[in-house]
């Protein structure tokens, strides 16, 4: 299974914007995971949205104090809930609360309510499973929508916008992870482009079907719209280390929208989508996207430069010390970390 990130191959890419990495995805890829690893070990919690049914232990203090009713969730958040039993028994919602309640979600623990008869039973390992979608946040945005319909097990899907390696979707109520894009026609023609940086205006048919800062192919070069206005195209040219050259009017412009997809993801079932489906993308948080690229940035330049990147020259020459990347961990930390939680026995 693809392991979730919290920042995007293009996204990676498009901030370092240095010649090798048109070549190098498995290794921007690599970065990837590898940053939004460290965002969780430092947060110490997970923030993708997972429909699952986790398992918890009564509260210690169960045993000794019939009034313990509190259930900690540690590192995961809950989103929602939708079943909530213990020792076979199921709890009904008028009988808990999710706290904090006043904020959430997400939601950091259960407390049973006192004024009611529910308890916890059974167990006390494992002794309380809650059904529900765990993460930190289920905010998302269009992408766009299906160009025609997939079965179950169609793996390429087309759609109206593009998504890039490493983006969460939902289509219906199946979520999906983008593992790979291609090139594709996308039925529009360019004007022509001189090889020089200040020709950066490209006039199409429909500069509806554009989306602003996604990536398009002219002959061989790599542009990525960064504005539109009516039928025009503002690019910023030459981009993932492709050259600057000249095209005639007329030629195709390709796009990446459609999609290679790992299907069923996050305690999902994979399911029959029908041509013009809404196609939703998870929305990272700000904080844990930032953070993320700022590790994955990190990763990717110090082992291409076999983890001896420096700065300064002469008497003045140190080891890269990272302290933007220290500003953001301290921000996000704040924001979002969890505290550590001291339990005995």
């Amino acid at each position: 299974m693809q392991e979730p990130v919290y920042i995007t191959r293009d996204e990676i890419m498009a901030a370092l914007d240095v010649k090798p990495t048109a070549y190098m995805y498995a290794e921007v890829d690599r970065a990837c995971r590898a940053g939004s690893r460290a965002v969780e070990g430092l947060l110490h919690r997970f923030l993708y949205p997972l429909t699952a049914t986790k398992y918890f232990d009564w509260p210690v203090s169960q045993t000794r104090y019939a009034v313990a009713q509190r259930v900690d969730f540690d590192e995961w958040a809950l989103i929602s809930a939708t079943a909530v039993v213990s020792g076979g028994l199921t709890i009904a919602p008028a009988s808990y609360t999710l706290e904090p309640s006043q904020y959430g979600p997400p939601y950091e623990h259960l407390d049973l309510l006192r004024t009611s008869s529910a308890a916890f039973s059974g167990g006390p390992q494992r002794g309380v499973a809650i059904t529900g979608l765990w993460g930190w946040t289920n905010d998302e945005t269009t992408v766009g929508t299906l160009v025609g319909s997939i079965t179950a097990v169609d793996t390429l899907a087309t759609v109206t916008a593009p998504a890039s390696v490493g983006a969460i979707l939902r289509i219906g109520q199946e979520r999906v992870h983008v593992v790979g894009s291609r090139w594709i026609d996308s039925a529009q023609t360019a004007s022509a482009l001189t090889n020089l940086n200040n020709s950066v205006s490209i006039t199409v048919s429909n500069g509806a079907l554009f989306t602003e800062n996604e990536f398009i192919l002219i002959d061989s070069e790599r542009m990525q719209v960064v504005e539109i206005a009516g039928n025009v195209l503002t690019v910023r040219r030459a981009v993932m280390g492709t050259v600057l050259a000249a095209h005639s009017g007329g030629v195709a412009i390709y796009w990446r929208h459609q999609l290679q997809i790992e299907r069923g993801a996050l305690g999902t079932t994979a399911a029959i989508a029908s041509n013009g489906a809404a196609v939703y993308r998870w929305a990272v948080p700000s904080l844990a996207a930032e953070l993320a690229q700022a590790y994955a940035e990190d990763f990717f330049l110090q082992r291409n430069a076999g983890y001896a990147r420096t700065v300064g020259s002469g008497e003045g020459e140190r080891q890269a010390s990272g302290r933007g990347v220290t500003l953001v961990e301290q921000r996000a930390k704040r924001a979002m970390g969890r505290g550590l939680r001291l339990r005995s026995v």
